[in-house]
C-alpha cells in the first residue's frame, strides 16, 4: 500500500511550452518569498530547465545525447568514503538505483546575505541524459517498471523526512507521457494543469483529466490525487484568439469547472519572461514592488492554487490572511 504523508503538487500537461516549468517556479516563489515556507523543487523534465534556473550547471558540449547542454556540478563537499549513499553528481535519477538525491540549496533562503528571503526553496535536481535512460529502462506496462519507476519517486517525496522541513513539494514534468510522467502522477497529491490560449495547446487536456481518473483508480482508497485545475498561461489579453479561447473555455462543461475566475491568468510578460536570466534583478515576480500590476496578476494566480492545495490544511487560515492583506478576493 502507498502511504502519501506529504503536499506534493505535480505541474502536468502532455503538450511542451505551455508553462509548466514557469508555472512551478512562480508557485515555489510565492510561497518562499510571500508566504515565508520550505519549498522542495523536483526536476524530473528532460530539459531541466527549472534545475538549470535555481542551480549552477556544468555545460556539456561532447554529449550528442545531452539536448539540454548541461549537467549537474558535483557536490562540493562529496566524500566517496563517507558518501557512499549518494553520487557526485547526485540529481534525481539516482533515486531509480537505489540512492539517494542530495537536494540543492538555492539563492533563494534566509541566509543569503545580498537578498535574503523569509523561506527556502531547494531543488532535486534533474539529469538530462540519465532521465532519459530511466524512460527506456523497462518495457510498458512491466512489473519491473511500475515498482521501480512509477512508484519510486511516491516513496522517496512522501518520506517523513521531507514532510518534517517541506511545506510543500513541487513537481516539474515532462510533456510527453513516459514512465516518468507516470511516476510524478503516482507521487502527487495534487495536479494542476497550465495550458496556453491556443488551439493547439487545447489538445489533449481531455486525455489529462483521463489520466488523473485512471491515478485515482488506481489508488483504491489511498489518498486521492485532487485536480486544482487549469493555468492559463502566456495571455495577451489584446488577442483576439486569446479572448476567445478563454471564453469557449469557461463555456464547454469539460473544462469551465476546472478554470480559475475570470480575469486570473498568467499574462505574457517582460517581468515573467526576465525571470529566464540569472543576472536579473529582482530574480522573483514577487520581489517586484507590490504595486506592480505584473506582481498583483501572479499573485492572484497564486493564491488561487494554493487555496486549492491548502484547502483544509493547517496553513489554509495564513494562505486567507494573506490575500485579505493584499486586498485579494
Amino acid at each position: 500500500m502507498l502511504h502519501y504523508r506529504n503536499e506534493v503538487l505535480a505541474v502536468m500537461n502532455q503538450k511542451g511550452g505551455v508553462g509548466k516549468s514557469t508555472t512551478a517556479e512562480l508557485f515555489a516563489e510565492f510561497m518562499a518569498v510571500n508566504l515565508g515556507k520550505k519549498v522542495l523543487l523536483v526536476d524530473t523534465d528532460m530539459q531541466c530547465n527549472t534545475s538549470e534556473r535555481y542551480v549552477e550547471m556544468t555545460p556539456v558540449v561532447d554529449d550528442p545525447t545531452n539536448e539540454a547542454g548541461f549537467v549537474p556540478t558535483l557536490l562540493p563537499d562529496f566524500d566517496p568514503e563517507v558518501d557512499t549513499h549518494i553520487r557526485p553528481d547526485s540529481n534525481i535519477a539516482d533515486i531509480f538505483d537505489g540512492l539517494v538525491c542530495e537536494p540543492r540549496e538555492t539563492a533563494f533562503n534566509p541566509d543569503n546575505e545580498d537578498d535574503p528571503i523569509p523561506g527556502i526553496i531547494d531543488v532535486m535536481v534533474g539529469h538530462p541524459t540519465k532521465l532519459e535512460q530511466v524512460n527506456g529502462r523497462y518495457a510498458d506496462n512491466s512489473v519491473e517498471l511500475v515498482e521501480n519507476i512509477v512508484n519510486r519517486l511516491q516513496e522517496v517525496l512522501h518520506d517523513p523526512q521531507y514532510g518534517d522541513f517541506y511545506d510543500l513539494i513541487i513537481i516539474d514534468t515532462a510533456p510527453t507521457r513516459t514512465p516518468l510522467f507516470r511516476a510524478a502522477m503516482r507521487a502527487a497529491t495534487h495536479v494542476v494543469i497550465p495550458f496556453e490560449p491556443e488551439q493547439k495547446s487545447l489538445q489533449g487536456l481531455l486525455a489529462m483529466y483521463g489520466a488523473v481518473r485512471n491515478e485515482r483508480s488506481y489508488r483504491n482508497g489511498d489518498r486521492d490525487v485532487q485536480l486544482v485545475g487549469l493555468v492559463p498561461n502566456k495571455v495577451r489579453s489584446v488577442v483576439s484568439s486569446h479572448r476567445e479561447v478563454l471564453a469557449y473555455m469557461y463555456a464547454d462543461p469539460h473544462h469551465s469547472g476546472l478554470m480559475p475566475p475570470k480575469g486570473i491568468v498568467l499574462p505574457l510578460t517582460a517581468e515573467i519572461s526576465a525571470r529566464d536570466f540569472k543576472k536579473v534583478k529582482p530574480d522573483s515576480l514577487f520581489k517586484l514592488p507590490r504595486s506592480n500590476k505584473q506582481r498583483q496578476k501572479g499573485e492572484d494566480m497564486m493564491i488561487h492554487i494554493a487555496r486549492k492545495v491548502f484547502a483544509g490544511h493547517a496553513l489554509s487560515p495564513e494562505i486567507e490572511a494573506y490575500a485579505k492583506n493584499r486586498g485579494r478576493k
